[in-house]
């Protein structure tokens, strides 16, 4: 396929970040999507942080891990194992540069005029107990629920918004609504799928569940969206496991069948029939999935 080389054009996008949203998304428009078509989906793969922003940092021996590096490198395989698939994927960013939060909903934002598009943010988790583990993943939704807010506030916090963007995202809230039943059964199928399918017989991932967060990534996105949290960096072994190049793989691999599968029953009744109705629970997110049945 064709849009194998566009994250080799999308290189030299990083250097015009610096000069504003509408420069950085204009060259985003002509480079990201020269080779998209509506013959099929589209998923904007959103590695988290990047170049200053390096997200969170630890240790594993002797060796210093950051975020930044990890989420990259799992958006990389997970864009070819959708296109692999059949499925068109593009990345916010493929090098290690910082892309503010407004530019990447911007970029899924505008891959919406070429393709059916959905946004797909990566991210890896961190606690101060290190046996914390497992995968969770995050819809948009404007709740109370104080776990969630303590890691948006991580997550959101490493970012500077511009003050225009800032406006845009509270106007996307909307958007963010409107989505939130299609957002609700993508994170559904894709975390699912992941957990069943990075669990093994000596090492069952543990499923932390789908719930709602305040991520602004999310809120500004006009198409459906999640963020994953794809494992706890604070946790020696799961960090071990981030780094290792055929956990990536595997990762990828389960990532773009949760898609692929999310995809074909997209549309349908079955699709929306794992969603939980809104109530008080939601507010209250617990592990085995919260939002999904």
């Amino acid at each position: 396929m064709h849009n194998k080389k566009v994250p080799t054009y999308f290189s030299w996008c990083g250097a015009s970040r610096k000069v504003g949203r509408h420069l950085f998304v204009f060259c985003a428009y002509f480079l990201l999507f020269a080779h998209v078509t509506r013959a099929s989906p589209l998923v904007v793969l959103d590695p988290g942080h990047g170049g200053s922003d390096t997200g969170a940092i630890h240790r594993l021996g002797a060796q210093t891990v950051a975020e930044k590096d990890i989420t990259l490198a799992l958006a990389r395989k997970a864009a070819t194992a959708l296109r692999a698939r059949g499925i068109q994927a593009v990345l916010t960013r493929d090098h290690d540069f910082v892309v503010a939060l407004d530019h990447r909903a911007a970029i899924a934002n505008s891959a919406a005029r070429h393709a059916d598009a959905v946004l797909l943010s990566i991210h890896v988790n961190s606690a101060r107990d290190p046996y914390s583990s497992g995968i969770e993943t995050y819809v948009f939704n404007a709740t109370n629920n104080e776990a969630s807010r303590r890691l948006s506030e991580i997550e959101n916090g490493s970012h500077r918004v511009e003050p225009k963007g800032i406006v845009n995202l509270i106007l996307s809230d909307l958007s963010a609504t409107a989505n939130y039943a299609e957002s609700v059964s993508m994170a559904c199928g894709v975390h699912s799928q992941l957990v069943s399918g990075m669990s093994t017989a000596g090492n069952t991932i543990r499923d932390r569940g789908v719930r709602p967060g305040l991520f602004y990534v999310l809120m500004g996105a006009r198409v459906p969206a999640v963020l994953i949290e794809a494992g706890f960096a604070s946790n020696p072994r799961e960090l071990a496991n981030l780094v290792n190049p055929v956990y990536q793989e595997r990762f990828a691999r389960a990532l773009a069948e949760g898609i692929a599968n999310w995809r074909w029953i997209r549309g349908r009744p079955l699709a929306l029939s794992g969603i939980r109705k809104k109530g008080p629970k939601l507010a209250r997110a617990r592990d085995a999935a919260s939002l999904c049945r």
